[in-house]
């Protein structure tokens, strides 16, 4: 199980006592941080919408509303 697997997994446990918002903005900085390094090791450059359209597909999948483009903004 790799470190990322390991963070959503401790997330998903404590989910209901956090808050559906503080799990999906905390679920988002998961997704993107680790996109971000896979591009990074890969020697390419994401912008923020690619980020976005990644990291929402992600919250779609975990059954969260997707995130705005503004939150990515400033995330960045």
């Amino acid at each position: 199980m790799s470190n990322t697997q390991k963070k959503i997994h401790a997330l998903q446990t404590i989910r209901a006592d956090v808050g559906e918002e503080v799990f999906r903005t905390s679920l988002a900085k998961i997704f993107a941080n680790h996109i971000l390094s896979m591009m990074k090791d890969k020697g390419r450059r994401l912008n923020r919408m690619e980020l976005c359209m990644r990291v929402n597909l992600s919250l779609v999948c975990y059954g969260v509303e997707e995130l705005s483009y503004g939150y990515f903004r400033k995330l960045m």
